[in-house]
């Protein structure tokens, strides 16, 4: 019995896609950074009581060490680690 090797040619169904696929080392990077932030500032003192600070505050804070944060970062990052913060007095 004589077998001859298959030909197997690639299906083309369309025009050739590249695939940008997404840095996801820097995306893990920045949200371990992120909810490291959070969980070492979420505490502020206010008229000498201790309480939790907004995504707002934590936001201006980070501004001020050198992070760019948003507040729906801050908050969202907060709630994929279950992180406690404050929210926003409304008037």
């Amino acid at each position: 019995m004589i077998t001859e090797a298959i030909r197997t040619e690639p299906w083309h169904f369309g025009p050739e896609r590249r695939i940008v696929l997404p840095r996801r080392r820097e995306q893990l990077k920045r949200a371990r950074q992120l909810t490291e932030f959070i969980t070492a500032n979420r505490f502020g003192r206010v008229k000498g009581f201790t309480r939790l600070r907004t995504p707002n505050e934590l936001a201006k804070l980070g501004r001020e060490q050198g992070h760019d944060f948003k507040p729906m970062e801050i908050e969202y990052a907060a709630a994929r680690a279950m992180l406690a913060i404050g929210e926003p007095v409304k008037n």
